[in-house]
């Protein structure tokens, strides 16, 4: 049997409001205001930060981020909680396992950017955020692919999600420039455009009928070099569906790669697992520092 992960990247988020952000700094809970999910930025951040002082947005991402940091353990232990109670012998132990080693790797991912020493910019900030998103995406397909219907996870996971929601929000405001907005952005169109793919000239193109440089994901990723640095490497898959299991090596950085949308670039992986974890087995073997995929189904 065959396994499809389907990586959907905040396709089905669509904010409007009439407002714009004008303004470049603003109390924490004006800043909450502005954002997508503002009832539990406002639950988690403003309430707990009553200051009315002035901050800007990078100061009102950090402040984000470090919340969803927080959030994150919170759900990491009862993920764990839950895995200690599960039937030793059941596929969902290793599915709450796998999950807790996913909500472990968004505490990594997110202290990332956290780390001004290392001066991130705003498209690796924007990448480790968007790959948070997708460990979480990434626990939910594990029950999906065994068709075990769970009430908890999204019990768990839903403060978690909405927070870097926000923290998405704010990293791509950031990294538009000139901000909308917050809760204006339209996740179909607008997200897209502000990481440049409207313009972007990709370094390579994956095509099943030969019209690219590729006709396999894995030949593109593997054309970008060990130990490359440097500049983004940005890889263009077209429509089709490519029944391939990639591996993205941890010497190959600094990696896009993007579809032509839900329902046109689908990729399947043949290595179903069965009493394994899904972390070994799905599509793509590993989401490295820096890697980022999206508009694939």
């Amino acid at each position: 049997m065959k396994a499809t992960f389907f990586i959907c990247f905040l396709t089905t988020f669509t904010f409007s409001c009439s407002s714009k952000t004008t303004t470049t700094t603003g109390s924490i809970n004006w800043w909450c205001t502005q954002t997508p999910y503002y009832q539990t930025c406002t639950r988690y951040i403003a309430e707990s930060s009553p200051s009315t002082a002035n901050i800007s947005i990078n100061e009102f991402l950090d402040i984000t981020v470090n919340t969803a940091i927080d959030e994150a353990r919170v759900v990491l232990k009862r993920t764990q909680g839950i895995e200690a109670r599960t039937n030793p012998n059941g596929i969902e132990k290793i599915l709450w396992h796998s999950c807790a080693d996913f909500f472990d790797g968004i505490v990594f991912t997110l202290n990332m950017v956290l780390d001004h020493t290392h001066q991130p910019n705003p498209d690796d900030i924007h990448t480790w955020i968007s790959a948070s998103i997708i460990y979480i995406n990434m626990c939910e397909k594990g029950f999906e692919m065994k068709n075990i219907t769970t009430d908890l996870l999204p019990k768990v996971t839903t403060n978690l999600t909405q927070l870097l929601l926000n923290s998405l929000a704010i990293s791509v405001v950031i990294k538009g420039g000139n901000p909308p907005g917050l809760h204006e952005l339209n996740f179909d169109n607008e997200l897209y455009n502000f990481l440049g793919l409207e313009t972007v000239q990709p370094n390579v193109v994956v095509a099943k009928d030969g019209s690219g440089n590729f006709t396999t994901i894995q030949e593109a990723v593997n054309s970008r070099g060990q130990g490359a640095s440097g500049q983004r490497y940005t890889i263009y898959v077209k429509s089709g569906v490519y029944e391939e299991y990639v591996v993205i090596p941890q010497e190959a950085p600094l990696i896009t790669m993007y579809g032509d949308g839900i329902g046109n670039t689908v990729i399947t992986g043949n290595r179903h697992f069965n009493g394994s974890d899904l972390k070994g087995t799905a599509t793509f073997s590993k989401y490295i520092d820096m890697f980022l995929i999206f508009n694939f189904f």
